[in-house]
């Protein structure tokens, strides 16, 4: 007499739980790679002090053209070539104004302040640690002709202000306008090398390159 054994083994179904485990997998694996890509992209950023910046602004001026001084910028060659341009506008000008300032406006608090686009278009929220540089500004008039009552932005269709509480006004380079204009640009270009924020292309407040 034959027998037969038959095994039954369970049948695997899918359900909710299997699924949310593997979308916690897969959003858990994307976010540990980009921070780590991120991370690595920090720790390969080379730093870039005020004083660099400052020689090769001088550099630029004293010559009176750029040669080949920005070229071993690690920044996007459409970058440096926009930058390019701009520094050779500057250096055409016939005008060149005494008693100018470079400054910074730096966070006061350790919170999210606005990234802006031109056209006051907001791009979103940064987080800033206190004396990270949210802007890059040049001016003839001195702190108080630029910002009086230390109002730094009043934004009512975007619904944002940022005065005193917020930010700090620190001048960090005075020169003739040309002299200026260029640290300046110099600054906003190499923001990614020495803010901290390597994702970032620009000062989150300046809303151009300029």
């Amino acid at each position: 007499m034959n027998t037969s054994v038959s095994i039954k083994t369970p049948q695997f179904r899918f359900n909710i739980k299997h699924i949310l485990l593997i979308v916690a997998f897969v959003v858990s694996a994307f976010v540990i790679t980009n921070y780590v890509a991120i991370k690595q992209a920090a720790e390969n950023t080379p730093d870039l002090s005020i004083e660099d910046i400052e020689s090769l602004a001088e550099e630029i001026y004293t010559t009176g053209g750029l040669g080949g001084i920005l070229d071993d910028l690690p920044i996007e060659d459409s970058l440096i070539k926009k930058m390019q341009t701009e520094i050779e506008r500057i250096l055409s000008k016939t005008i060149d104004h005494q008693g100018c300032e470079v400054y910074y406006l730096r966070a006061k608090q350790n919170k999210n302040y606005p990234v802006l686009r031109y056209g006051n278009v907001l791009v979103g929220f940064v987080n800033l640690k206190i004396d990270e540089v949210w802007k890059v500004g040049m001016t003839k008039n001195g702190f108080e002709g630029r910002y009086p009552n230390e109002i730094y932005l009043n934004n009512k269709k975007l619904d944002i202000f940022l005065d005193d509480n917020d930010l700090f006004y620190e001048k960090i380079y005075t020169g003739t306008s040309k002299q200026c204009l260029i640290t300046e640009k110099l600054l906003i270009y190499t923001y990614p090398l020495w803010c901290g924020h390597p994702y970032l292309i620009k000062p989150p407040g300046c809303k151009i390159f300029r």
